[in-house]
């Protein structure tokens, strides 16, 4: 609803953090002073954890902000910062959530014989 919301609002943080709270894609259409504002974020990757593609690149590098959005789910992980992509305490906790996500990760993460091991024990 945002999208269609006039600019002042989109630049409202108030207004922006209710919203995202039930909506957090709407995120996207926030003013960028506003997708960098944590508070907000963090709400929004708690409601959708999809909206951490639209956080200033300073957020997608947050830990707790990157962390946040993967409990919602974890193919989030694809728009956090490429640091945290191949993060190995991250990445064993997306395996942990769903082992099959393995195959969608880095290389060098494929080749890690401690998340490979979690991974088969998960799956049986």
């Amino acid at each position: 609803f945002l999208e269609f919301a006039a600019g002042e609002l989109c630049g409202s943080r108030d207004f922006v953090l209710e919203l995202v709270k039930e909506q957090g894609l709407a995120l996207k259409f926030a003013a960028e002073s506003i997708r960098a504002d944590r508070e907000v974020v963090l709400a929004a990757v708690l409601s959708n954890g999809f909206a951490l593609r639209s956080v200033s690149q300073a957020l997608q590098a947050d830990r707790e902000v990157v962390e946040c959005a993967l409990r919602w789910d974890w193919r989030a992980l694809r728009y956090a910062a490429p640091t945290l992509q191949v993060d190995p305490k991250l990445s064993l906790a997306v395996v942990q959530k769903n082992p099959m996500a393995l195959q969608h990760m880095h290389a060098d993460l494929r080749n890690d014989r401690s998340l490979v091991l979690a991974a088969l024990r998960l799956c049986g």
